[in-house]
């Protein structure tokens, strides 16, 4: 029997769905379903308070798109945008408008740096899809997939990381491809595909277990060989209430809006000035430090001035790639809190990292911790603090803030990129300005940075 336009309706939920489906003009469907008195199945439908955490957690922290919070929550898109307006989240635009020419032309160079749609995207929180389309259809740069080549031995590791448990988007996050780029190239070896459908009820049972016992889904998924998101999906099907991914960390919730020490407040703000990542939650915000392996001892270093604040991760080793090289790296994350969500509020504005706000908090610890991620000196005994990613007027008031504060002789210079064609702002210490320098940061310097202190370390 044929369905009726009614049935059709409540079955697929979406004029723009249904539209499609039929071949006929969405508009004049709309105006067909008003007429019968249909409207969208859950467009009237109630969520209660964590519903809405959760959308607001996956818009703003996740980065997902609308239509994605809507086929997680079997609701209309428009239901969601109207939901996060009214509890005050600002719904991204895909209109490219938005930001000044130079912003997508930061996009293009990041892009062609290395980094990810996705990276891009959360740097100025807005969608991943928002940063394909404007670089592939208005920049003309191609998809990293259709281009980026790995060496034959990278794929072999890709098979190794495979066949020891380890899921094809967890091999993609680290070498910054898609996880179907991944599975293309895992085929071409003759690999299986897991399917995550092959146990049987005891060890479902087993990971309803684990996972009451606080295990992440991410560490159950490695000891099986399956994706995390293959354990998320049988424990949803079980019945079982999923932890909001920001409570990984919050073992300790006391820390939430504990007050951070002195010394552990310059870290959070020496480390947003430099090589330290912040990213916002619900709840607080939480800060991530990563370096290469040869760097351990630094990150051990800020590990101990971290103290309880440090995640129940603790140090994480990670790979990263590059021209089609593997790199051993280690990170740690910080537990959330209310400082570091302060801090993040100031640093992180209408999509540009700003630092100005901060600048007048620095002290001599987050200048040295600022100095061990960006500086260096030459062998003539002046420095080079590495400082491009900021405007030129926040470069200003760092320099003015080192000559006042700390009496650092130093002055706001540029350098020419031939390749990109524009010059970057960083700030020069001279010879007499490092000899300030290393007098107000030696003490907080570890010994494995201490060569970022020249012969003064002597």
């Amino acid at each position: 029997m044929e369905e009726t336009l009614e049935e059709l309706y409540k079955k697929y939920g979406s004029i723009k769905k249904l539209s499609m489906i039929l071949g006929v003009d969405r508009n004049k469907l709309s105006k067909e379903l008003k007429a019968l008195g249909l409207t969208s199945p859950n467009i009237n439908r109630k969520f209660d308070k964590e519903d809405l955490l959760k959308m607001k957690y996956m818009y703003s922290v996740e980065q997902k798109a609308l239509h994605e919070i809507a086929k997680e929550f079997g609701v209309e898109r428009r239901l969601v945008s109207k939901k996060l307006k009214e509890i005050g989240v600002v719904i991204r635009s895909n209109n490219p408008k938005n930001f000044p020419e130079e912003v997508y032309n930061d996009w293009a160079e990041q892009y062609k740096l290395g980094f990810s749609y996705q990276n891009i995207a959360s740097k100025y929180h807005v969608s991943k899809e928002t940063v394909r389309v404007y670089l592939q259809k208005k920049m003309n740069l191609p998809s990293r997939t259709s281009k980026k080549n790995f060496s034959p031995g990278t794929y072999l590791l890709w098979g190794d990381l495979y066949n020891n448990s380890k899921s094809l988007e967890d091999i993609g996050e680290e070498f910054e491809v898609s996880s179907s780029t991944v599975a293309k190239h895992l085929a071409l070896q003759g690999i299986d595909r897991r399917t995550g459908y092959t146990f049987d009820d005891n060890v479902y049972e087993n990971w309803i277990y684990m996972y009451n016992e606080d295990f992440t889904t991410r560490e159950i998924a490695s000891i099986h060989g399956v994706s995390k998101f293959s354990v998320s999906f049988h424990l949803d099907r079980k019945g079982i209430r999923m932890r909001k991914n920001w409570q990984w960390n919050l073992a300790k919730p006391h820390l939430l809006e504990a007050e951070l020490s002195n010394d552990q407040k310059q870290l959070i703000i020496g480390s947003a000035m430099g090589d330290g990542t912040l990213f916002n939650q619900a709840k607080g915000a939480y800060l991530r430090m990563k370096h290469k392996e040869g760097q351990r001892a630094y990150l051990e270093y800020k590990m101990k001035i971290l103290g309880e604040f440090v995640a129940e991760a603790g140090l994480v080793d990670t790979k990263t790639s590059a021209n089609g090289k593997v790199f051993n790296q280690v990170y740690v994350c910080s537990v959330p809190n209310m400082f570091i969500k302060q801090i993040w509020t100031l640093t992180y504005q209408s999509g540009e990292r700003i630092i100005k706000d901060i600048i007048p908090s620095l002290d001599s610890l987050g200048l040295a911790i600022l100095w061990c991620d960006d500086g260096s000196i030459n062998r003539k005994g002046s420095g080079h603090l590495s400082t491009c990613n900021f405007s030129w007027e926040d470069n200003e008031l760092l320099a003015a803030h080192l000559q006042e504060k700390f009496k650092i002789e130093c002055y706001v210079n540029k350098k020419y990129d031939k390749y990109y064609d524009k010059n970057y702002p960083y700030i020069y210490v001279t010879v007499e300005g490092m000899k300030g320098m290393i007098r107000v940061i030696q003490k907080y310097v570890p010994p494995s940075m201490r060569y970022k202190l020249g012969e003064y370390s002597h």
